[in-house]
């Protein structure tokens, strides 16, 4: 079954997962695309409950980094999980292939290849593309349920054939490790009032140069990821827990109910309860 892709070069394929399929937490593909064409336009998505997503840009479009479009034609890019996307080309049809995907191992094979998130990467030729998403679009369609142990090795698979087409074996980065080490304890620590500086230390930089290489990796400024990854899981426990708001917001790091109640209101465009109420 994984030899048809073969015979398929540049036919556009797709699979989207049903509501009713399960969704297990080791990995879950929600979708996937090769080469599909694109009207003029530039798309916008993407924030809290946004899975990861993988594109290769196979005809000129461009990306946002910083605020501003810069050329992705021929280039791999990866957003982490959460994260905002802006994308595409407005004056002419774009083709590009991509997948979302969520679950731990992809976040542990994001995090052992350290790639940087959110920015166009070089080299990566678009016939390792094809051949992995190919493999992948058979496992989805030929298996039900798709067996997770091929798809999270497919996965890895891919980014790291990613890797070795940007820089070869080595991380040229000597504060990669450092840089997600300190997300790492973010995360893992979000009911601490953290500051900058205090995040700069975990990594052993200065304030400005730990700013810099962090938005340079991840795509977002160290504060603007701490914040959403704490509503994204404020949002976890109001969907998944009875814990009242003001509990909620210290596990995520808001001692102050109301001025927590007011970033959720302006980041979900709801109140935590009315949130809770609708069901996320």
């Amino acid at each position: 079954m994984y030899m048809d892709y073969l015979t398929m070069a540049y036919q556009a394929r797709f699979y989207y997962r049903h509501r009713s399929d399960p969704a297990p937490r080791h990995v879950c593909v929600d979708g996937l695309g090769i080469h599909e064409d694109m009207p003029p336009g530039v798309i916008s998505h993407g924030g809290a409950g946004a899975p990861y997503l993988l594109i290769h840009f196979h005809s000129p479009a461009q990306l946002a980094v910083d605020g501003e479009m810069v050329d992705a034609q021929g280039r791999f890019a990866i957003w982490d999980a959460g994260a905002y996307h802006r994308y595409g080309n407005q004056g002419a049809r774009w083709d590009h292939s991509w997948i979302n995907v969520s679950g731990s191992a992809v976040s542990e094979a994001v995090t052992r290849e350290r790639l940087p998130l959110g920015r166009p990467l070089e080299g990566l030729d678009q016939g390792i593309t094809e051949r992995y998403l190919g493999l992948l679009h058979a496992e989805l369609h030929d298996r039900h349920p798709p067996d997770g142990t091929v798809v999270a090795g497919l996965l890895a698979l891919y980014l790291r054939e990613v890797v070795l087409a940007q820089w070869g074996a080595t991380d040229p980065d000597p504060d990669a490790e450092r840089l997600f080490a300190a997300r790492r304890t973010m995360v893992e620590q979000l009911d601490r009032a953290w500051s900058l500086e205090e995040v700069a230390d975990l990594a052993a930089l200065s304030v400005s140069q730990f700013s810099l290489r962090f938005r340079r990796r991840f795509g977002l400024s160290p504060m603007r990821y701490l914040g959403e990854q704490r509503m994204a899981a404020a949002q976890r426990l109001l969907e998944q827990t009875g814990l009242t708001v003001q509990q909620v917001a210290w596990r995520v790091g808001f001692p102050d109910p109301l001025y927590f109640s007011r970033q959720f209101r302006r980041h979900a465009g709801l109140s935590p309860s009315a949130y809770r109420q609708r069901g996320g």
